[in-house]
């Protein structure tokens, strides 16, 4: 720019990390309702031998798709050109 008026938004979004003890701090770009169901059906999955546990998958995999449409993860556009946010 040849002015020095513009604005410029700089924002750098970290990558939600796994979880591996009790004490984990859960990003704050995943809703907690997202979570849960995405760890029911990784939990259930574990079990694929037992039958009765086909029930519960199917129903743990209908919600987690239901969370991911309500509760989308944020993304930034990658090119500044074409991004809704530019100014």
């Amino acid at each position: 720019p040849k002015t020095t008026d513009y604005k410029i938004r700089l924002t750098y979004s970290i990558a939600p990390t796994d979880l591996s003890t009790d004490a984990g701090v859960i990003s704050d770009y995943v809703h907690i309702d997202l979570l849960k169901w995405t760890a029911a059906v990784h939990a259930l999955r574990r079990r694929r031998s037992d039958p009765d546990y086909t029930m519960l998958l199917n129903e743990a995999l209908k919600r987690e798709e239901e969370m991911k449409i309500l509760h989308p993860i944020p993304e930034m556009d990658r090119d500044p050109h074409l991004s809704g946010w530019l100014i």
